[in-house]
C-alpha cells in the first residue's frame, strides 16, 4: 500500500509541529494556538 504522505509533506508537518510546541513551550503562544494554527493550516491550500 502506498502512503498517503508525500516527502515534502512529511517534512513541512514535522517543522510546523515542532515549530509550534517550542512556541508555546518557551511561553510565546497561548493555549488556543494548539487549535487554532493546525486547522488553519490544514484548511490551506498550498
Amino acid at each position: 500500500m502506498k502512503a498517503n504522505v508525500g516527502g515534502i509533506d512529511k517534512i513541512l508537518r514535522i517543522v510546523i509541529g515542532a515549530a509550534l510546541i517550542t512556541w508555546v513551550l518557551l511561553g510565546g503562544g497561548p493555549n488556543w494556538a494548539w487549535i487554532v494554527e493546525p486547522e488553519q493550516l490544514s484548511s490551506s491550500s498550498f
